[in-house]
């Protein structure tokens, strides 16, 4: 039996031959299965959907959920991912942020290499597992147990591709799991923006859990609707003024 179970759901065979696929085969470890699930066709509506439905495949008792994009930089990913199990950790991944702080704990580079680039340049690197609040969904692992434990996904609040692993964080630590950062050395061919469907998962995740203040990975809102709706634009105005 495969040690670890890395699930993804994609939609360009490119991409996922260029990254995930080439970060894998480069990789020490090899007792590992690869769940992928095609939604080229738009098949799944929402992320929460199909990564469930990887999950009821999985014939391990540790999983990974990637994106389609992200590429393992060093031969010792898996074997770092597995040795944080092995210490303790139920849930954790590449990129996380305490509630109230403006940086983003993560090793992770996304889009170039540049420090100055925005998503980037938020991030403070770090060397050992941190507590955080949530997660980025990039890259996320989590035990079988766990899994099982926050009930999987939600389906129903998080029913487009946004806000999943934030909502599996609250869940996950609200009952007694706590969720870690940790340094993997990940590059992520994304930009990172934000969308109409994020701030309206966004505002459903903030309704499920109760919250006034939501803390994600990147961005910070006040649960009310005209600051989320305006940190949406200026975010959409940095983006173009930074990329000119």
């Amino acid at each position: 039996m495969a040690g670890l179970s890395v699930i993804c759901v994609y939609n360009s065979e490119t991409i996922l031959n260029d990254c995930l696929l080439a970060g894998l085969k480069i990789q020490k470890r090899q007792d590992y299965e690869v769940i992928l699930i095609d939604n080229s066709d738009n098949r799944f509506t929402s992320a929460t959907s199909a990564l469930n439905h990887g999950a009821r495949q999985a014939t391990t008792d540790r999983f990974i959920f990637t994106h389609q994009d992200i590429l393992m930089r060093s031969s010792g990913v898996l074997d770092a991912v597995n040795d944080f199990f092995d210490q303790g950790l139920s849930m954790f991944g590449s990129s996380g942020v305490r509630k109230y702080s403006p940086w983003m704990l993560s090793n992770v580079y996304t889009s170039n290499y540049d420090e100055h680039f925005y998503a980037n340049s938020l991030c403070r690197r770090i060397s050992v597992p941190e507590k955080v609040e949530t997660l980025d969904e990039c890259f996320v692992c989590i035990t079988r147990e766990a899994f099982d434990k926050v009930g999987g996904f939600d389906e129903k609040t998080c029913d487009n591709w946004h806000m999943y692993t934030v909502d599996l964080s609250i869940t996950a630590k609200r009952r007694g799991i706590d969720v870690f950062a940790v340094p993997l050395d990940l590059f992520h061919a994304s930009t990172g923006r934000i969308s109409k469907a994020f701030i309206k998962s966004l505002r459903a995740v903030c309704r499920k859990h109760h919250l006034i203040w939501a803390s994600t990975p990147c961005y910070h809102f006040f649960a009310f609707p005209p600051f989320m709706w305006g940190l949406y634009l200026f975010w959409q105005i940095s983006y173009r003024l930074e990329r000119k």
